[in-house]
């Protein structure tokens, strides 16, 4: 079966405007992980933890140093979404060069932000275990 020109630009854009959701997605994700990264922080930082536990403040510290580190990484994630975001606007308006660009670094970034992602829900989920038991109860 022969693609003809016009089935083969729909078939790109439609992939382009697939792509545009996912970045659209992934800018939203970082948005709000920001928000669930500032609570961390001030989760972290708080006394709200029953007093004498061995290892607390090393833990708590340990665990601080890396929602700062993940802060960093969902900060640094955001130019080239947005990169990607402008350069995906300039291939659906047909240009070929831009297309080709984006299509060559989307997959690398889709690649980075699904580990950040997966290394972001696992912290969270590390840090929510470890301190769920640690809380001061209302007596």
């Amino acid at each position: 079966m022969v693609v003809s020109e016009k089935d083969n630009s729909f078939y790109s854009e439609k992939r382009l405007k697939k792509n545009q959701l996912e970045l659209l997605h992934w800018k939203n994700l970082l948005t709000y992980n920001s928000e669930e990264i500032s609570f961390l922080m001030l989760f972290l930082n708080v006394e709200i933890f029953k007093p004498g536990i061995p290892n607390l403040f090393e833990n708590l510290k340990k665990y601080l140093n890396s929602v700062e580190n993940i802060k960093s990484q969902n900060f640094r994630f955001f130019k080239p979404v947005e990169k990607k975001l402008k350069m995906l606007k300039d291939a659906i308006e047909n240009d070929k060069d831009s297309e080709e660009n984006f299509i060559s670094d989307f997959e690398n970034l889709r690649n980075d932000i699904e580990n950040y992602f997966e290394k972001f829900y696992d912290l969270k989920l590390e840090i929510f275990h470890y301190t769920g038991n640690l809380l001061k109860q209302n007596e």
